[in-house]
């Protein structure tokens, strides 16, 4: 039943139908449609209400209090403010674990209503994609999911030009996962942006090829900022199938090309979120040597999805169809809408075959 209801509101949102409009004042009216994204929003709550996570066990008895740091932090990689978050509900409120999760999955996309219908008039669309991937991991990885909101705060701060502010909440998201430290380099690239637009693939390449043959001196930073054992369960006992390395990287290429299109497509409007969204995709490529020692690392490219879904989204607001993206030096016209639509389908499908547990423990 969770299945046909799942898919029934993805379905819904992708060919935009109304339920619910708000309209926001902006110097002029806008009619933001949201009702398909509040519905999607109350079933993800619903989901982390009653399923059982791959961590939840572990997280749990960290919300107990039951749990010492060594093992905490070889466990789960808890940040600082994550402790106190869980200190605030658990011990001081008092409140039940599955409570906790819930209103921390409410949060989290609330937040990226807020930051969806800031930018386009169709969020249900971007919840639709969201809901195809990656919704049900980040609801499994609820303490990352609630760092990348703050990241999308940190984003909005950006775009208004409020630097101050978008360092304190990149800061925040740091002190929940550090996984969001890792996008926050994305800020240091700002002043070689156009550079780096001319000669990306020779950046990326050139920077793989370093991370590779000096995995193990790059390593030894990480020890700075993690401890020994949290390294070691990460970054040093695993390793990325070919498989399924061979799928990260073509996923970060099509991501990559779609956000290339998007920014360099003239009809854009949202130009500094344009830019941001291809410099994130661009960092996602220089993961690739830690992504062959771990699958985890994988989690810093689902923080960048609701950026490049909401680009997508302003097309349809523009009622523009078609832009050129050339993957494979192609001089073939797509929609941008429908291919985005059936690439989040297939990433869908993807996971689900790579990740049989995680769709059942979240709708079997």
């Amino acid at each position: 039943m969770s299945y046909v209801i799942y898919v029934a509101l993805i379905l819904l949102g992708i060919s935009q139908t109304k339920i619910l409009e708000i309209r926001l004042t902006k110097n002029k009216v806008i009619n933001v449609n949201i009702g398909i994204s509040l519905l999607l929003i109350a079933f993800f709550v619903f989901l982390a209400y009653t399923r059982q996570g791959a961590d939840d066990n572990i997280y749990e008895l960290s919300y107990r209090g039951l749990l010492d740091k060594t093992t905490l932090a070889g466990s789960t990689g808890s940040g600082f403010l994550y402790d106190q978050i869980n200190i605030f509900f658990g011990q001081i409120l008092g409140l039940n674990f599955r409570v906790f999760k819930a209103i921390i999955i409410a949060f989290v996309f609330l937040v990226y209503l807020w930051f969806a219908s800031k930018h386009t008039r169709h969020p249900e669309y971007v919840f639709a994609l969201i809901a195809l991937y990656p919704a049900l991991l980040l609801i499994t990885q609820f303490r990352f999911a609630l760092a990348t909101a703050f990241l999308v705060i940190a984003i909005e701060c950006y775009i208004r030009k409020r630097y101050l502010s978008m360092t304190l909440f990149l800061v925040i998201g740091g002190l929940i996962h550090t996984g969001i430290l890792f996008l926050a380099i994305v800020v240091t690239l700002f002043p070689v942006y156009n550079r780096l637009k001319k000669s990306t693939i020779v950046v990326i390449i050139l920077v793989s090829l370093i991370g590779t043959i000096f995995y193990s001196q790059i390593i030894k930073l990480f020890y700075l900022f993690v401890d020994e054992h949290r390294v070691s369960v990460y970054l040093l006992n695993r390793q990325t199938g070919v498989l399924g390395l061979a799928i990260y990287i073509v996923s970060f290429y099509i991501n990559y090309k779609i956000a290339e299109a998007m920014l360099r497509d003239p009809r854009v409007y949202e130009i500094r979120l344009a830019k941001i969204t291809y410099l994130l995709k661009i960092l996602c490529f220089l993961t690739i040597p830690l992504l062959i020692r771990t699958p985890d690392i994988m989690r810093v490219s689902r923080a960048t999805y609701i950026f490049e879904y909401v680009l997508v989204a302003r097309y349809i607001d523009i009622k523009e169809k078609n832009i050129y993206i050339p993957l494979f030096k192609s001089n073939v016209k797509l929609s941008v809408r429908a291919f985005t639509t059936v690439y989040a389908m297939l990433t869908f499908a993807i996971v689900a075959y790579m990740n049989p547990q995680v769709m059942s423990q979240m709708l079997g």
